[in-house]
């Protein structure tokens, strides 16, 4: 219950500031950002010893070590911050920073300018669900665009977060559980759809992963079936 409402919070937070004129260009709009990329935000953080892939190496400070980012070549850094890992991949046109929290599949995504490091793009994801409003502005920081992710799906998240648990005794809260989410606009189907991957925890790998479909309309049920994952 707690996580529910928390993610009630959470969503109430992403959806605060969406407007009437959605998924245009905001020709219109004054507001305009101040935010920046700081290193120094980041300086002093850990790096996280848990991830798979090639980290900074811990004698190379971090501003020095992003300023390696160059034309065909990116970087990578994996940090921890008290409940939330962050990944910074840089290379010779952007910054981008994505805060995930540890326990749950939800994170913060924002992409910067490599050569103003000005905000250029922000939002928030449950794993692949681009959610609430996004933001998108010029090199000057100028507001040009904002998007609302939620606007197409009648069948709201917090519906299928609700109907997993109540339905399926499946909680997708927890990041343990969930393999994938994404939702789009199905060809085969002609319709908006929400599909979710379920690691089913079985001792039989072939056999661990349990795919959903549901309506992104109505949130009836289109498929439940086993993938199958060669070993």
């Amino acid at each position: 219950m707690k996580k529910i409402i928390n993610l009630g919070i959470l969503l109430c937070c992403v959806n605060i500031a969406i407007s009437q004129n959605v998924n245009q260009p905001c020709k219109n709009l004054k507001n305009k950002t101040i935010e920046k990329f700081d290193v120094n935000k980041y300086r002093d953080l850990p790096l996280d010893s848990t991830t798979k892939f090639f980290n900074k190496p811990p004698n190379i400070p971090l501003d020095i070590y992003l300023k390696q980012a160059t034309d065909g070549i990116s970087v990578n850094v994996y940090l921890i911050s008290g409940g939330k890992k962050i990944n910074i991949n840089a290379d010779a046109t952007s910054i981008i920073v994505r805060e995930k929290d540890k326990n749950t599949p939800y994170k913060l995504y924002k992409y910067y300018s490599a050569k103003t490091n000005n905000l250029l793009v922000s939002g928030f994801l449950y794993d692949d669900i681009h959610l609430g409003l996004w933001k998108e502005y010029d090199e000057d920081g100028n507001l040009i665009k904002e998007t609302d992710e939620d606007k197409d799906f009648q069948f709201t998240l917090n519906d299928l977060i609700n109907k997993m648990k109540l339905k399926y005794n499946i909680d997708i809260l927890d990041k343990k559980n969930v393999r994938s989410a994404s939702r789009y606009e199905s060809d085969k189907l002609h319709k908006l759809v929400y599909e979710i991957q379920i690691n089913k925890h079985s001792e039989n790998k072939r056999d661990d992963v349990e795919r959903f479909i549901f309506d992104g309309t109505t949130g009836k049920l289109i498929e439940r079936a086993p993938l199958i994952y060669e070993e």
